[in-house]
């Protein structure tokens, strides 16, 4: 498996959840737009017949018309306008993931190549568990924020602030609190708002470190952290030193920060 794929485990993983993920042919394909897809949406007909549903609820139609936005530089695009051969080729096959109304949701993520391997791989993962790794330890805090109110008042109040998580030279994910909601970054996604802004503080720590972390077994001090000494960015910290000593109280959250940490247990 290609290393983009590899990077975008829980990408794809969570977008499986909220999509049908089908393998299908294409039967044929519109003229591509004369301009790339920016302020004003520019979009290639693609029409698919779908062979198998891999997870989701399957199409209520075997032949699908998709509009499939060209954004300039995806890994569906050509060099100028228009969706490469592998996509609009008729007979060619791929994977499609499709929201509600038949539409993708992201144009580096929601239509990958058909090739059997990865046909499998994807079939494991989407009835899988969810990938082990440091995003997905913080994807478990992200929930526990939103379904949690003791987590959640943790960080209600806080400044906006970023954290990126730097395993060994790599920055693997990026962290973000605003108007009291945390967001994780992880794949594809890191690589678009990487450049957005500075983080405020570098955590080097692997998935299995932050796992004890957020179930309470780690001071987080006792991370590498590296960055600016800035009172937003120790509050931050602060905040998810306490949200794992509170979840720390809860078996079925330790489990599941544990399962995404690759702790055993």
């Amino acid at each position: 498996m290609d290393d983009f794929l590899l990077a975008n485990r829980l990408n794809l993983w969570l977008m499986a959840k909220t999509s049908a993920v089908v393998v299908a042919r294409t039967e044929n394909a519109g003229a591509p737009p004369l301009h790339w897809s920016e302020h004003l949406l520019a979009a290639q007909q693609v029409t698919i017949s779908v062979e198998e549903t891999i997870s989701g609820k399957p199409p209520a139609q075997q032949k699908i018309s998709l509009s499939i936005p060209v954004v300039k530089g995806s890994r569906i695009a050509t060099s100028s306008p228009g969706l490469v051969p592998w996509v609009t080729q008729p007979g060619s096959r791929a994977i499609y993931f499709l929201q509600e109304g038949m539409q993708i949701a992201d144009e580096d993520l929601s239509i990958l190549k058909g090739d059997l391997e990865l046909i499998n791989w994807l079939r494991e993962l989407c009835h899988g568990p969810i990938p082990a790794g440091a995003g997905s330890v913080l994807y478990q805090l992200v929930q526990a924020a939103e379904t949690d109110p003791q987590v959640k008042s943790l960080f209600t109040s806080l400044e906006p602030a970023v954290i990126d998580v730097l395993e060994g030279n790599q920055r693997t994910v990026r962290l973000t609190v605003s108007t009291g909601k945390l967001r994780i970054f992880t794949g594809i996604r890191l690589q678009r708002v990487a450049h957005s802004r500075q983080a405020d503080v570098a955590i080097h720590a692997d998935a299995a470190q932050l796992g004890k972390v957020l179930t309470g077994e780690m001071p987080i001090e006792h991370l590498h952290i590296t960055g600016k000494s800035s009172t937003k960015s120790s509050t931050l910290l602060d905040a998810m030193g306490k949200a794992g000593r509170a979840m720390a109280l809860d078996p079925g959250r330790v489990a599941e920060i544990s399962a995404a940490a690759g702790l055993a247990r």
